[in-house]
């Protein structure tokens, strides 16, 4: 093919929300079942259906940076307890990760509707159950030192709303006992671990009497914390309360978290998230995909800088047992993990005359082009309805100063005419070479809000910026 071709699907005037991301923010994974899941045979691949280990996939694949590992007292069959939390923690090292070590403090599941004591602990009174605490965070964390790992996070309790070690601990009959056991566990990731941050985890993360009366009471009796951890579970929230949607939650999880980090003067990190997986209806796996890109997008540009990260609690199940996890029953990626690709943009137009900002991005499934299109896609559509895109193939115009208005202008004054031409006319003679491109568009993140039959075409030389403009750039 001679010609470099484009796509263009026009539109001016949007509007745009939103800020820089943050350099360090944070996406990872909690996979405490991972380890048992590799005992068992499971094998994990790429989209591409290539055999992969789960780790490197997540960190190669989808930018995931630090892993998330829970740790029980004394398991029954040694799930979860130090020496699987060693053997994973030997793993992230290697790979130049992060990790979050979270202390359950039970020998099963802690979560708001259990906190169950350890066995060995029972019959204890306060004062040794809290010498108890600081003896099993002292012995994990002194396993993780002589080992040559430090834990960027340590996590003190596990999604603890009603308190923890009940019920010495529950928040109701012994608040001041719960904020005890916090502020013993902080003690004690610190004598071992003095840069480490400490997090404690609440759940329903768009609920803010919820922080407010827990921390609230925490903090009055002592407790102390660098972080909040947030859980923001859309699905589980609608359960409970099926009058609720999932946007109108995601808003207020980004609402709390500007509310908390300014009240108590810390950051805030989304340390569970989580979507439904149907292989039976994809429908699910895409509305899940758009939720997760909405809540990393917006924990970096809503958040006043104050969200470290998003977390994603177990993304390596497999259909048929936990129902939010993100792979399928092939042990691959789902659309949902496409929400953590944040791909490679540059703003090109501020606004100019119009209403919006447009950038320059590299969309999955058209990595040999550029696409000039709006920034915000959801808002722009749910504004003014279906949306256009300007496309550049090989890549060209990715390091353009022309402003976007301009480029569409001369396009549409020298090579097109203003003529669109229908979307099988473009797939045929020259261009057929780019209906895989077509095929493949639907991978793109809002890409139903792009109305495809709004094709226009033209021809594009190497070494032009636009018509009648040379820019050794492209």
């Amino acid at each position: 093919m001679k010609n470099f071709l484009t796509l263009l699907l026009l539109l001016i005037g949007l509007p745009f929300t939103g800020s820089a991301q943050k350099a360090d923010f944070v996406k990872g994974a909690d996979v405490g079942f991972l380890q048992g899941q590799e005992r068992r045979g499971v094998v994990f691949h790429d989209r591409n259906g290539r055999e992969r280990e789960c780790l490197e996939l997540l960190k190669t694949d989808y930018q995931m940076s630090a892993i998330r590992m829970r740790v029980w007292v004394n398991p029954r069959g040694g799930d979860c307890d130090k020496n699987e939390l060693l053997a994973m923690a030997k793993r992230v090292k290697a790979l130049g990760m992060d990790l979050m070590v979270s202390f359950h403090y039970s020998d099963t599941w802690a979560d708001p509707k259990q906190q169950g004591i350890p066995a060995a602990w029972k019959g204890h009174s306060f004062k040794q159950m809290k010498r108890d605490v600081r003896e099993h965070t002292i012995d994990v964390l002194t396993l993780l030192k002589q080992n040559g790992i430090t834990p960027r996070w340590v996590q003190v309790g596990n999604e603890t709303a009603n308190g923890m070690l009940w019920p010495m601990g529950h928040i109701e009959k012994n608040p001041k006992q719960y904020a005890g056991f916090i502020g013993t566990a902080y003690d004690a990731v610190k004598e071992i671990f003095p840069q480490s941050i400490v997090i404690i985890h609440l759940d329903r993360g768009h609920k803010q009497s919820l922080y407010d009366y827990n921390l609230d009471i925490v903090k009055k009796y002592g407790g102390k914390w660098d972080m909040i951890g947030m859980s923001l579970y859309p699905y589980w929230a609608r359960k409970d309360h099926p009058e609720l949607n999932a946007d109108s939650i995601i808003t207020d999880c980004m609402r709390n978290i500007r509310y908390c980090s300014k009240k108590y003067g810390c950051d805030v990190m989304i340390v569970e998230t989580g979507f439904e997986v149907d292989e039976q209806h994809p429908e699910l796996m895409e509305e899940g995909r758009r939720q997760l890109t909405r809540i990393v997008s917006e924990a970096q540009t809503e958040t006043d800088g104050h969200c470290r990260g998003v977390f994603y609690w177990e993304p390596q199940c497999l259909p048929g047992g936990y129902r939010l996890g993100a792979f399928n029953s092939k042990a691959a990626p789902t659309a949902i993990m496409e929400g953590f690709v944040e791909k490679q943009t540059k703003t090109i137009d501020n606004g100019g005359s119009g209403q919006f900002k447009a950038i320059a991005v590299k969309e999955t499934g058209a990595e040999d082009f550029v696409v000039y299109r709006p920034k915000e896609l959801n808002l722009a559509h749910a504004t003014i309805g279906p949306l256009p895109l300007l496309m550049w193939a090989n890549g060209g115009c990715m390091d353009t100063s022309g402003d976007y208005a301009r480029l569409v202008i001369d396009w549409l004054d020298w090579q097109l005419k203003g003529k669109t031409v229908p979307a099988e006319t473009f797939l045929g003679g020259e261009a057929k070479g780019y209906q895989s491109w077509t095929i493949q568009a639907k991978h793109f993140v809002d890409f139903k809000n792009v109305k495809p039959l709004w094709m226009r075409f033209g021809a594009h030389r190497a070494g032009r910026q636009r018509p009648g403009g040379a820019d050794r750039r492209l």
